[in-house]
C-alpha cells in the first residue's frame, strides 16, 4: 500500500502503504456488495488456471504442436503441480497446500491461519455421480442420513446386470406410480419461506514432507461414521451449527451439506461462508486422523479434480490398476484402480452395469492442449466417430490396451475420472409446484453460463486439456448408450452432464411458444408417457418425466423389488436421481423420507464447479440465491430455445470461455422492449449489460433489502463477504493471480504525482508497505517510474521463457532495485530528511515457522534511518516479502539484536502518517479491509485488478495498461479531489496552530559510487529459493557468489533498445567502448566489469529552472536511475553488471573475431577477447552459469536449461 501525507503543495505527510499511495479497494463509490459477488465469479475460471498454472507445468520449450510425452507435467513439478502452484505462497515451509486457503482447527500452527490471506484463485467442479442431498426438512429438522445422493446404502443386494434385465420395465412401473402419489399428496401445497441450502464436494489429499508430494487419499469412507457423530452431537447440543455428511462414488470424496437449511430472509447469505468453513473444518479434523504413511498429512481441498487422477503414485493406499476382475465388477480401468470408487457393493455394481450395458468400457477422449494458452493439438480438432469406444475396445483385444490410442486426445477409460470431480450446488424450495417448474426453466437457461463463470478442469491424468471444464468427463464417462442408441442419437446424449431437454412451466410465454423453445426431439419411455397422461398429468410435466425414465435403472435390490408405492419412492428416485443434468426438478420426497410433509417442491443448480475457497464458493452460490429469489419475484423471461441452451452447454467448455466465449442469451429478459429476440452475447454483457440491463443491475438492487435487515457488525460483514468485481473484458481478463506485478499500477500512481511536483516538494512525506515500499522509494528518490516499470517487465519477459523464475521473484526485486538504487543513494535528501517510511514486520521471538512469529509476536517498524544502501534495500525487500520478494529472511540490527523481518502489511497494511494521508491501492479484491478500521483508499483501479498473490505475469502489454490505469486515476483523483482535500489540510492546520515553514523545492543530488550494496545485500539475504526455507538461521555469513572466471576483455559496444509502436526492439542509445579493456568477473550470480577510480556526481534541474515539456512528460531525472541516456550508458559501460537471470542470448560472433555477444531484452553487450579461443571460453562458462542458475530453479528435478536460443550466424 501507499500512503501519502502533505500532499503535493500543502498537505505534511505522504504515506505509501503496500506501495506508493496507499491504497484500499479502489475508487469506486462503495459498489454494492453483490454486485461485487456476482461480478468476482468471472474471476474464478479455469482461464486463470491455464494461463498461471498451465504455463508452470508445461515445459519451457513448449512445442508448436505438442505430442503426446510433451503434455506431460514435467518430472518432480508436475507432482507438485496444486502445492506449488496453490499452495506455495500458502505453505511457504514447503508441507504443500494444507486446508485450501481457510481457517485451520483450533491446535493448528498459526502458520496456517495465514494461508488463507494469500489466497486467489480459481477451480472446482461438480460431482460426477449423485444427486444432491435433500438439504433439508422445511421445518428446520435434518434429513435422513441414511439417504445418500444416488439412492440409499441400507443393506440390500444390487443385482448383475444380466439379472436385472427382466425387471426394468417393472421399477419402471412402479417408479411412476409413486411419482403419481407424490404429485397427488403436494400438487396444492404452498410454503410461505424458501428455505434454501448448498451441497458442497470435498477431496481429501495427503501431502508428504517434500513439496512434489501429493497423492489422492482414498479413505473417504473410514471419515463419514466420525463425522456423523460429530454431526449427532452438534445437533443435540447446538443445531444451527451441524452439518450433513454424505458419501460420494469418489472413495477420496465427502459431500458436506446445509443442515438445517438456511431461512428465506437475504441476511441468511452471511451464514454461507461461515457455514463453509465449519465443514471444512470438521471434515480436516477428522481426516487428520486418515494418515496411510508416517510424515505424511491429509489435507482438505475443493478443486474440481484431482489433476494427477491416473498417473502412477496418484493415490494412497497405493493399488495397481484393476484391468480385470473375478466378480466382473467396477470399471477395468487401465489407469486407476477400484479402490478409488466407494467399498460398497452397490457402487461397484453400478459401474460394471454402466459398462456391461453399453456393450464397452468407459471412453472418454478430452482434447489435448498444444500449448499453455489451452490451443488444442491439430489431432485434437479432428472428428471422432461416434463409434469410438467400441473401435477402442477392438484394438485392446486384438492388439493390446494403449495409455493413448487416439493422437491427440487425453484418454479416460473410467467411471471414476467423471464421478471423482467436485463442485458445489444449490437447492431451493420454491413456494409451489408451478414456481419450481418456472424457475427450474430459467435456471436451465442460466446454467450453462454458471459453468463457464466457475470452470476451473484444465487437467486430467497430468496433461492439460483443451477444454476447461469436467463436464466432457462426466458426461463421457457415464454414457452408458448401447452401440445402436449412440448412433441413431436415442436418447440424443449421455445421462450425464446434459442439458434436459425439456421446458416444464405451466404458464406464462411458454404456452404460447412451445414449438419455438422446446425444438429438441426429446425420447420418452412410451408406456411411462402415457400412464403420466391417463393420470391427469400435462403434457409437459409427463413429457419431462417419461424423458427421464427412457434410462434403465442401474442398480435393482433383490430385496426391495416389492416396495409400498403409496409410502416409499425408491424407484422414482433411482431413475430420476441417476439423470444428472445441468438443473434438477425435485419433487418432495415419498412419505415414509418426508414425515409430515415438511419438504415441499424444489429446485437444484449442478453447474457450478468448486473453487479453491469456501470464500469463493460462498460468492456462486449467495449469486445463485439472489437470482432464484429475483426471478420468482419479478417474473423474468429468459426463455431461448433448447437447442440454443444445449449450445450454450457445449460452448462453457472452451478455454477462457468466460472472456473469449458468446452465448445464446435474450437481452430483454425483464420485457422492457417487448422483445423475445436471443442474441449472441458476451459474459460481460450478459451480466454487466449497459443501461441496466445485465442480470447485475437486478441483483444489485437486492443489496437495499439486505441492508435494512442487517446493521452493526453484521453490515460489515456483509462487506467482507463482496468479492471483487470482475471485468470481463480483453484488457484485464488475465492479470488474475498475479498480485506480484500489480506494482506497475503504483508506479503510474507516482509518474502522475512525479508531474505535479510531488517528489520536489520538501512538505511531502510517504509510507510504504510491501510493493508500496518500492513505489514510495522511487517516487522520492526521484527515480523515472517508467524505467522500474520496464525493469518488472523485463523480469515478466524472464518467467515467461522460463517459468521455473517464477520461484525466485527476490532475484528479479533485486534487478529492478538496481534500477533506483546506487551506493550514494543513502545521502539523497529524501532519505536525509526521512521523508520515506518503510514500513515492516519484525520479530524476535523463537518461535517456529515463520508467520507463527510474526503473526503471534511481529510489531511493526517504521524504517527511516539509513547509514548506508544496503540498508535501504534489505528494508525493500523485507518490507515487499511474499507479496513480491520471497519468504522472511533473519536479520540484525545496528543494536545486533537478531529477528524475522516480514512484510510490513503483515502487521499494518496501510501504514498511514496522519489521517489527511492520501491512501492508495494497487488491487480490487473485493475485501474492504480498511472499512473495518473506517478508512477507506483515495485511489484505486478502476478496472478488475486481484490481490491474489500470483506468481506468474500477464502479458507485456497488460503490464503497460495497469500503468496507465494507475497514472489516470491519479489523474482523476488530484482533478476532482485534491482541492477539497488541501482546504481539509488548511482547516486542520489552523486549528492546531500550525503554519507550514516556506521551504525549497528539493534539489536531487547524491554520489553514483557504483553497486556495492548489491553484493552487501546478497550475502546477508538469502536471494534462491533453497536458500529462502533455511529461514531459520541468520544468513549474514552466507557464502558470496562463486567466481567462475575472470579476466580483462574489451566492452567493444554497450547498445540499449527501447519499443518501437509496432512493439520491435528499436536501438536507442549507443555507446562505443573499443581500445578500451575492462576488469571483468564471472560469478554464479552475473557477469560484471569495472574501471579503478570511477566516481560521479549526476545533478538533477537547477532549483530556479522551470521544467521542461521533456521533464514534465517523463517525470523527474534523478541520479542512479540508470535509465536510457549517453551519460548513463557511458557510466556503466566503465562500471556495469549484467545478472545471470536477465541473460537472453549468449552468442559467438561469427563474422567479427573474437567477439562474443550478451543479450538482455533492453541491452546488448559485445566483448573482444584476446583470441578466439578464450572468447570460446568466456562464452561456454557464461552458458554453463546460466544453465545452472536457471535449473536451480526447478528445484533440480529439471535437468540444465539454457539461454533460450543458440548462437545464430546473423550474429548481434
Amino acid at each position: 500500500m501507499l500512503i501519502i501525507g502533505g500532499l503535493l503543495f500543502l498537505t505534511p505527510i505522504v504515506t505509501t502503504g503496500g506501495m506508493l499511495l496507499h491504497s484500499d479497494i479502489g475508487r469506486s463509490a462503495n459498489p454494492p456488495p453483490w454486485k461485487l459477488i456476482l461480478e468476482s465469479v468471472c474471476a474464478v475460471t479455469a482461464h486463470a488456471l491455464h494461463t498461471v498454472v498451465a504455463a508452470l507445468v508445461l515445459k519451457a520449450s513448449w512445442p508448436d504442436a505438442a505430442k503426446d510425452e510433451d503434455a506431460l507435467l514435467p518430472g518432480k513439478f508436475r507432482s507438485a503441480l496444486y502445492l506449488d502452484v496453490f499452495g506455495w505462497l500458502l505453505n511457504p515451509s514447503g508441507a504443500g497446500g494444507s486446508q485450501a486457503q481457510q481457517r485451520p482447527d483450533e491446535g493448528e500452527d498459526e502458520e496456517d491461519d495465514m494461508r488463507s490471506e494469500f489466497t486467489a484463485g480459481a477451480a472446482g467442479g461438480p460431482s460426477g455421480s449423485g444427486d444432491s442431498a435433500d438439504f433439508a426438512t422445511a421445518d428446520g429438522t435434518a434429513a435422513s442420513s441414511s439417504r445418500t445422493k444416488m439412492g440409499f446404502l441400507e443393506e440390500a443386494t444390487p443385482m448383475p446386470w444380466a439379472e436385472s434385465v427382466e425387471h426394468r420395465e417393472h421399477v419402471k412401473a412402479h417408479g411412476i406410480e409413486q411419482f403419481l402419489v407424490i404429485l397427488h399428496d403436494h400438487a396444492e401445497r404452498r410454503d410461505t419461506e424458501m428455505l434454501w441450502g448448498d451441497e458442497q464436494e470435498y477431496i481429501l489429499v495427503e501431502v508428504g514432507p517434500e513439496p512434489q508430494d501429493v497423492r489422492l487419499l482414498l479413505r473417504a469412507h473410514a471419515a463419514l461414521p466420525a463425522l456423523r457423530e460429530r454431526a449427532l452431537a452438534y445437533e443435540a447440543g447446538n443445531p444451527s451449527r451441524c452439518a450433513g455428511w454424505t458419501p460420494e462414488m469418489g472413495n477420496h470424496m465427502i459431500e458436506g451439506v446445509t443442515q438445517p437449511p438456511y431461512q428465506g430472509g437475504l441476511d441468511e447469505l452471511l451464514r454461507v461462508e461461515e457455514s463453509l468453513t465449519f465443514r471444512r473444518r470438521e471434515l480436516a479434523s477428522v481426516a487428520a486422523g486418515l494418515a496411510t504413511t508416517a510424515g505424511w498429512k491429509p489435507v482438505v481441498w475443493t478443486f474440481a479434480a484431482f489433476p494427477l487422477m491416473g498417473t502412477p503414485g496418484g493415490q494412497a493406499p497405493a493399488e495397481p490398476p484393476t484391468p480385470s476382475r473375478a466378480d466382473g465388477l467396477g470399471s477395468r480401468s487401465r489407469f486407476v484402480p477400484d479402490e478409488v470408487i466407494t467399498p460398497h457393493p452397490r457402487f461397484l455394481t453400478f459401474v460394471a452395469n454402466i459398462r456391461m450395458r453399453k456393450g464397452a468400457k468407459a471412453a472418454c477422449l478430452i482434447p489435448l492442449a498444444a500449448h499453455a494458452d489451452g490451443t488444442p493439438t491439430p489431432e485434437a480438432l479432428a472428428q471422432l466417430s461416434p463409434r469410438i469406444p467400441w473401435d477402442i475396445a477392438e484394438r485392446a483385444a486384438a492388439e493390446g490396451e494403449v495409455d493413448d490410442p487416439v493422437p491427440g486426445h487425453i484418454y479416460l477409460d473410467a467411471s471414476a475420472f467423471g464421478a471423482g470431480c467436485c463442485c458445489t450446488q444449490a437447492t431451493f424450495l420454491c413456494p409451489s409446484l408451478s414456481d419450481a417448474r418456472y424457475l427450474y426453466d430459467q435456471l436451465l437457461v442460466l446454467a450453462p453460463l454458471f459453468l463457464s463463470l466457475t470452470a476451473s478442469t484444465p487437467f486430467w491424468r497430468g496433461k492439460v486439456a483443451a477444454t476447461d471444464t469436467r463436464f466432457e468427463a462426466f458426461a463421457q464417462t457415464w454414457d452408458e448408450r448401447t452401440e445402436a442408441e449412440t448412433a441413431s442419437r436415442a436418447p440424443r446424449s449421455s445421462r450425464a452432464a446434459t442439458s434436459p431437454q425439456v421446458f416444464l412451466a405451466d404458464s406464462g410465454s411458454l404456452d404460447s411458444r412451445e414449438a419455438e423453445l422446446n425444438d429438441v426431439e426429446a425420447a420418452v419411455h412410451e408406456p411411462s408417457m402415457a400412464r403420466l397422461l391417463a393420470a391427469g398429468v400435462d403434457a409437459r410435466l409427463a413429457r419431462h418425466v417419461a424423458h427421464l425414465f427412457v434410462r434403465d435403472p442401474l442398480n435393482v435390490f433383490r430385496e426391495r423389488l416389492h416396495p409400498d408405492d403409496a409410502e416409499q419412492g425408491d424407484f422414482w428416485e433411482q431413475i430420476q436421481s441417476s439423470n444428472w443434468g445441468t438443473v434438477r426438478f425435485k419433487p418432495p420426497p415419498a412419505r415414509s423420507s418426508n414425515p409430515g410433509g415438511r419438504i415441499g417442491w424444489r429446485v437444484e443448480l449442478r453447474t457450478p464447479e468448486a473453487q479453491p475457497t469456501d470464500f469463493e464458493n460462498a460468492a456462486v452460490v449467495c449469486v445463485a440465491r439472489v437470482l432464484a429469489t429475483l426471478i420468482l419475484q419479478e417474473g423474468w423471461d429468459l426463455y431461448i430455445p433448447i437447442s440454443k441452451v444445449e449450445e450454450n452447454l457445449t460452448r462453457s467448455s472452451g478455454v477462457a470461455a468466460v472472456t473469449r466465449q458468446l452465448f445464446h442469451f435474450r437481452a430483454d429478459f425483464l420485457g422492457i422492449e417487448g422483445s423475445s429476440v436471443a442474441k449472441e452475447l458476451s459474459l460481460k454483457d450478459i451480466f454487466f449489460g449497459e443501461q441496466g440491463k445485465g442480470l447485475q443491475n437486478r441483483i444489485g438492487l437486492q443489496t437495499s433489502l439486505v441492508y435494512t435487515k442487517v446493521g452493526g457488525m453484521a453490515h460489515l460483514k456483509v462487506e467482507t463477504l463482496s468479492l471483487p468485481k470482475r471485468n470481463v473484458s480483453d484488457k484485464l481478463s488475465d492479470v488474475a493471480g498475479r498480485a506480484v506485478f500489480e506494482v506497475i499500477y503504483q508506479l503510474g500512481v507516482a509518474e502522475c504525482l512525479q508531474n505535479h511536483g510531488c517528489a520536489r516538494n520538501p512538505h511531502v512525506r510517504v509510507s510504504g508497505a510491501s510493493g508500496g515500499a518500492l513505489t514510495a522509494t522511487c517516487l522520492m528518490y526521484g527515480s523515472d517510474p517508467k524505467v522500474l516499470r520496464d525493469a518488472l517487465i523485463e523480469s515478466a519477459g524472464t518467467v515467461h521463457s522460463n517459468v521455473g523464475h517464477a520461484l525466485s521473484l527476490r532475484t528479479f526485486l533485486m534487478h529492478a532495485m538496481q534500477k533506483v538504487i546506487c551506493d550514494g543513494s543513502y545521502k539523497h535528501p529524501a532519505f536525509v530528511s526521512q521523508r520515506i517510511e518503510i514500513a515492516v514486520s519484525a520479530t524476535e521471538s523463537r518461535l517456529p515457522g515463520f508467520f507463527t512469529k510474526i503473526m503471534l509476536t511481529g510489531k511493526e517498524r517504521r524504517l527511516k534511518e539509513f547509514t548506508d544502501s544496503a540498508d535501504i534495500a534489505i528494508a525493500l525487500l523485507a518490507s515487499s516479502t511474499c507479496g513480491l520478494s520471497g519468504l522472511p529472511f533473519a536479520y540484525q540490527d545496528e543494536d545486533g539484536k537478531k529477528m524475522t523481518l516480514a512484510d510490513g502489511a503483515f502487521k499494518n497494511f496501510l501504514p498511514v502518517i496522519d489521517t489527511l494521508s492520501v491512501k492508495v491501492k494497487p488491487f480490487c479484491d473485493g475485501i474492504d479491509l480498511l472499512s473495518l478500521t473506517g478508512s477507506r483508499a483515495d485511489v484505486g483501479p478502476t478496472e478488475y485488478v486481484p490481490g491474489s498473490l500470483g506468481a506468474y505475469p500477464p502479458p507485456a502489454t497488460m503490464l503497460h495498461h495497469l500503468y496507465e490505469m494507475g497514472y489516470q486515476d491519479m489523474e482523476a483523483w488530484i482533478e476532482t479531489h485534491l482541492d477539497e482535500h488541501i482546504a481539509k489540510l488548511k482547516v486542520s492546520m489552523e486549528k492546531d496552530g500550525v503554519t507550514a515553514p516556506t521551504l525549497p523545492r528539493t534539489e536531487f543530488e547524491c554520489a553514483n559510487d557504483g553497486m556495492l550494496w548489491y553484493d552487501e545485500v546478497m550475502k546477508r539475504v538469502p536471494v534462491q529459493w533453497g536458500d529462502m526455507q533455511k529461514g531459520s538461521e541468520f544468513l549474514t555469513a552466507q557464502k558470496p557468489a562463486e567466481i567462475l572466471q575472470e579476466g580483462k576483455l574489451e566492452l567493444q559496444t554497450l547498445h540499449f533498445y527501447g519499443r518501437g509502436t509496432d512493439g520491435k526492439a528499436v536501438l536507442k542509445h549507443s555507446i562505443d567502448g573499443a581500445g578500451v579493456s575492462r576488469c571483468f568477473v564471472l560469478t554464479s550470480t552475473d557477469l560484471k566489469w569495472k574501471e579503478e577510480g570511477d566516481r560521479t556526481v549526476v545533478a538533477g534541474p537547477a532549483a530556479d529552472k522551470e521544467p521542461d515539456v521533456e521533464w514534465m512528460i517523463r517525470g523527474l531525472k534523478i541520479a542512479g536511475a540508470l535509465g536510457a541516456s549517453d551519460q548513463k550508458l557511458f557510466q556503466r559501460s566503465k562500471t556495469g553488471r549484467v545478472q545471470l537471470s536477465w541473460i537472453q542470448e549468449i552468442l559467438l560472433d561469427p563474422a567479427v573475431e573474437n567477439c562474443l555477444h550478451v543479450k538482455t531484452a533492453n541491452y546488448c553487450v559485445t566483448l573482444k577477447a584476446a583470441s578466439r579461443q578464450e572468447a570460446a571460453s568466456w562464452h561456454d562458462a557464461m552458458k554453463k552459469a546460466v544453465g545452472e542458475l536457471r535449473s536451480s530453479f526447478l528445484d533440480a528435478g529439471e535437468g540444465p536449461a539454457t539461454p533460450q536460443n543458440e548462437p545464430k550466424a546473423e550474429g548481434s
